[in-house]
């Protein structure tokens, strides 16, 4: 265990929220250095990503008390499409952007850590989100493979918080995107939102 990790599991330490954030944190991002080099390898579109993406379902964070401005399966995000290419991804959201030769950073994690370490905490003091209060269709402890998408130019998606920022290495990358067993897409966006993507073409 990294000395760093053995301090904070040391018995009798009492933790709190904040620090239960940069725990979850270290681990992802030490996964991601050790594997990676501490360097983002970009590459292309992964073939299970390709194609035309229809949004299925809406999640937020259950235990949010902020007014979110997406409510769960919000009727402006239902059956707007994503289109995911090797040359480009466009969509028909709200918050459309062309992304042009897109590239993906891969990164190891699990289903728990990726929800805490990138999206926004709840409460005072701040928790950290968890799958069950979104409705994630992932248990905690699955292992998952994130996709971050690099434009040149453009941006897909809502650009990453720091702590995800310093997981994958670099601050120019957009949202991530994770491949559910269903084959589904669970997509990161906007306002602290995931969406569930399912293939349309």
């Amino acid at each position: 265990m990294k000395p760093i990790l053995r301090r904070m599991f040391r018995p009798g330490r009492r933790r709190s929220p904040a620090s239960f954030c940069t725990l979850l944190f270290l681990a992802a991002s030490i996964g991601f250095a050790n594997s990676q080099d501490g360097k983002v390898e970009l590459a292309n579109i992964p073939l299970a990503l390709v194609g035309t993406w229809k949004i299925e379902s809406v999640l937020v964070d259950l235990g949010s008390s902020r007014r979110l401005l997406y409510q769960r399966d919000d009727p402006r995000l239902l059956s707007k499409q994503i289109m995911i290419g090797s040359l480009k991804i466009v969509s028909d959201t709200l918050e459309a952007r062309e992304c042009l030769m897109p590239k993906a950073a891969a990164w190891k994690t699990t289903a728990s850590s990726l929800v805490a370490t990138t999206l926004a905490p709840h409460g005072v003091p701040g928790f950290p989100p968890t799958v069950k209060d979104y409705g994630l269709p992932l248990a905690p402890d699955a292992q998952v493979d994130a996709y971050s998408v690099k434009c040149n130019p453009g941006r897909f998606g809502p650009a990453p918080l720091g702590t995800a920022r310093a997981a994958i290495g670099s601050r120019d990358l957009g949202t991530w995107i994770v491949i559910l067993p269903s084959g589904d897409l669970a997509v990161r966006w906007y306002d602290q939102t995931i969406l569930l993507l399912r293939r349309s073409q």
